[in-house]
């Protein structure tokens, strides 16, 4: 199962990377339209890992915990959206007050990291925001949390409830 619901989602998700990377001199329309591809391939691409990781679980305990920089893993999620905030005028920056290593299933943290830049980019579409990401940690927690210094969500199209 897992290979023939991958296989087709990452073809189709490479080719909507490469029509996006801006080789191509599209309209703009036809620009978000890729960027809205990507973004439902990407929630797709969360589902089908979600089922499988249901289905590892069921299966065995399989987590992969290990000693993980969680600093240069945030890093490394808020450096793949940075390109696309760009696009949309909106600047991501990480700051954190000390290295926090930490044993942690490095996968399962990065798609929740992830998850959590598509909830803070998504209102702010249309640019002019900062979002702020932080790593922070006391006696032995750490968080990740994003902070976009705007108040509410925005509708994602004007009239239609938030």
């Amino acid at each position: 199962m897992n290979h023939h619901l991958r296989t087709p989602l990452t073809a189709m998700l490479g080719h909507a990377e490469l029509l996006g990377e801006g080789h191509l001199d599209l309209p703009d329309e036809a620009r978000h339209s890729i960027e809205c591809l990507q973004r439902a391939g990407g929630r797709l691409q969360d589902v089908v890992l979600g089922i499988c990781e249901l289905v590892d679980i069921a299966c065995a305990d399989r987590t992969a915990r290990r000693e993980v920089d969680l600093m240069g893993l945030v890093s490394d999620v808020v450096a793949d959206y940075r390109p696309s905030a760009h696009r949309q005028g909106i600047r991501l920056q990480v700051e954190t007050d000390e290295v926090h290593v930490c044993s942690i299933d490095r996968h399962h943290v990065r798609r929740a990291v992830g998850e959590l830049l598509d909830n803070a980019l998504a209102p702010l579409a249309g640019g002019g925001a900062t979002v702020d990401v932080s790593v922070t940690g006391s006696e032995g927690s750490v968080s990740v949390a994003s902070e976009t210094g705007e108040r509410g969500i925005k509708p994602a199209r004007p009239g239609t409830p938030h």
